[in-house]
């Protein structure tokens, strides 16, 4: 995809820091991509070239959110900082679109991603654990894919039918 490889062209530590930030903001304070992008720039010094990554890097992330959450959950990480957490979305985000960006990820990461978080966004890591993932309930599973939350496909599910629910 040639908007991901834009991204990862022009990704910086601190537009990978300041993606992170957004992705926190929004979870900590329940607020839009938006407003939590313009909170994250009133405090972190951005070229325009930066904060365009950012910007995208963000809003890709929060597209596949499902899967980043899933994978610190099956590996009992659950309980890591916010900020970690935030990086960890961002980060699997780029992996998972771009599977041979984890060498760029370890340039851009700073002290946001350890080495066990970077392990788990290796190409084979990731697809054995996603794998797992088909094994899930369908409704959970789905959601997974998706990044939409389990009760809004449960009740989707009951209403349109598997097919209709993954064409749409």
């Amino acid at each position: 995809m040639k908007p991901w490889r834009d991204i990862l062209e022009e990704l910086t530590p601190r537009a990978f820091r300041a993606a992170a930030l957004v992705l926190e903001r929004i979870e900590r304070h329940r607020v839009s991509l938006d407003s939590a992008y313009q909170a994250v720039l009133r405090n972190v010094r951005l070229g325009p070239s930066e904060a365009r990554v950012a910007y995208k890097l963000a809003h890709r992330s929060l597209l596949s959110i499902g899967v980043g959450k899933y994978l610190l959950e099956r590996h009992g990480l659950g309980a890591l900082p916010l900020r970690r957490k935030a990086a960890f979305y961002a980060a699997s985000a780029v992996a998972l679109a771009e599977p041979d960006s984890v060498s760029k990820l370890e340039s851009v990461r700073g002290g946001l991603l350890g080495n066990r978080l970077l392990n788990l966004l290796k190409p084979g890591s990731l697809e054995r654990v996603l794998e797992g993932a088909e094994e899930l309930p369908r409704a959970k599973a789905l959601s997974l894919r998706y990044s939409l939350p389990p009760l809004l496909v449960e009740r989707l599910l009951q209403v349109l039918g598997e097919r209709e629910v993954q064409r749409l």
